[in-house]
């Protein structure tokens, strides 16, 4: 068994790679051990994903899980490998003695109907239906930031847009195929009159991790303790730690008190809030201020993202391999100072934080990964043009497995030895240019 962690760097760009499988030992052997928590088991092209509130696991097989959910075992009784497998659950908390308190496990086994589409020997590491499900509730938003990769505004035209009840039927759809995580994103999310009656949907169905990415301009009193409770993770976006930083890329007088505000009454109720920073160039003393900042708002996380060449961004000066460099040096030795605020990269190389001991590595987009804009176009994530298909009115899994989305699956070209394990790098990254860009708003650069 092994933590299902994707590191999104390639193998071969990282100095070192080991595999890390924790175990407990047993102090008493002897007694009988169950599955000691609720466990949902979805299959990949090989083996299995489990996921609990304990985490993600991955494991091959599932005779230890289900002879644990009826009749327990006896770790002197097991044989090596079973025995190194229980110490394996042992460590990550999923075994207890009390056949009472005893968990079961749900297999979403749906996908198996597609297994003949693929050939394993020319087919990336996938799961057979997706783990996250991003969720544009509309493109509309309060807010016009100069950089959008959606291009929303306050005057999008939402004619066309899915109903509220697509939404809700893409979501009881989610949570029968074993989706673990379901975001909402826009446009401004907030904006949308059942945010809060699809959230509380999302968590009554059993999906643990639900997650709302928001500008936080516009948050009503009412909204506040439930938003806390219902959503594991709220990120706000905060792109300078001034107001006239902020304010002048997301075009709105007042925009950045407000903001503070809301994230202040958010934190204040135990809400897990993250910020979001948009960096469009270097500027070290701005970074500075936005870790002082968020040490300050009581946040979680920052993460420091750089511009994308989609939407409005596709209209903006690229960032320069020297922007990448030094921002990224900027969070590396802002990591090393233990103040428990994490810092985290949206991309930026030197500061990604790799991980070693991952599962897999490269890009998740179409193999764990769903993302369904406004209109429902479906791709493998929300910064994906390419790949991708109307996915209106047609089941999860059938877009899951689409010639579109198979085409993402398909093994690197590479002779690496961690070629099974390795997706490519982020299918995003053809569409960055390094020049100025033409025919925007009439303008050539």
């Amino acid at each position: 068994m092994e933590r299902f962690i994707i590191e999104e760097r390639v193998p071969c760009s990282l100095p070192e790679l080991h595999q890390e499988r924790v175990r407990l030992p047993f102090e008493w052997p002897e007694a009988t051990f169950y599955l000691g928590t609720q466990i949902k088991v979805v299959p990949m092209l090989e083996g299995y994903r489990l996921s609990s509130i304990h985490g993600a696991y991955y494991i091959d097989h599932l005779n230890t899980i289900e002879v644990l959910s009826e009749r327990g075992l006896i770790p002197m009784d097991c044989d090596d490998d079973q025995r190194i497998e229980l110490e394996q659950m042992h460590a990550a908390g999923m075994l207890t003695t009390q056949a009472a308190d005893r968990g079961r496990y749900t297999l979403f086994d749906q996908g198996e109907t597609y297994r003949s589409l693929y050939d394993p020997d020319q087919t990336s590491w996938m799961s057979m239906s997706p783990a996250t499900l991003e969720l544009d509730l509309t493109n509309r938003c309060n807010l016009k930031c100069v950089h959008c990769c959606r291009d929303s505004s306050p005057n999008e035209d939402v004619a066309g847009e899915m109903t509220s009840r697509e939404l809700f039927n893409l979501l009881d759809e989610a949570a029968d195929i074993g989706v673990d995580t379901v975001s909402f994103l826009g446009g401004e999310p907030t904006l949308h009159p059942h945010l809060l009656h699809m959230a509380y949907l999302v968590r009554k169905r059993g999906i643990d991790n639900l997650m709302l990415a928001t500008n936080a301009l516009e948050i009503h009193e009412k909204w506040l303790d439930p938003m806390s409770v219902l959503f594991t993770s709220i990120q706000i976006s905060l792109h300078g730690a001034s107001a006239a930083t902020h304010e002048a890329i997301v075009d709105r007088k007042g925009a950045f008190e407000k903001v503070l505000t809301n994230v202040r009454r958010l934190t204040s109720r135990g809400a897990n809030i993250s910020l979001a920073c948009t960096v469009l160039e270097s500027r070290p003393k701005e970074l500075e201020g936005m870790l002082e900042l968020a040490r300050d708002l009581g946040v979680t996380e920052i993460r420091l993202i750089p511009l994308a060449d989609v939407g409005r961004g596709h209209c903006l000066p690229a960032l320069q391999w020297d922007d990448y460099q030094q921002v990224g040096e900027f969070i590396a030795n802002a990591r090393k100072d233990d103040t428990g605020l994490l810092v985290g990269s949206g991309g930026f190389p030197t500061g990604e934080g790799a991980t070693e001991t991952a599962l897999y590595y490269g890009c998740a987009a179409g193999l764990t990964k769903l993302h369904l804009n406004a209109r429902g176009f479906a791709t493998g994530c929300s910064l994906l043009e390419s790949h991708g298909l109307d996915g209106r009115n047609i089941p999860l899994l059938d877009i899951w497995h689409s010639d579109q989305m198979r085409l993402m699956r398909r093994r690197v070209d590479c002779d690496c030895v961690y070629v099974s394990r390795c997706a490519g790098g982020c299918l995003s990254v053809p569409n960055n240019k390094t020049n100025r860009k033409e025919n925007c708003d009439g303008e050539q650069g």
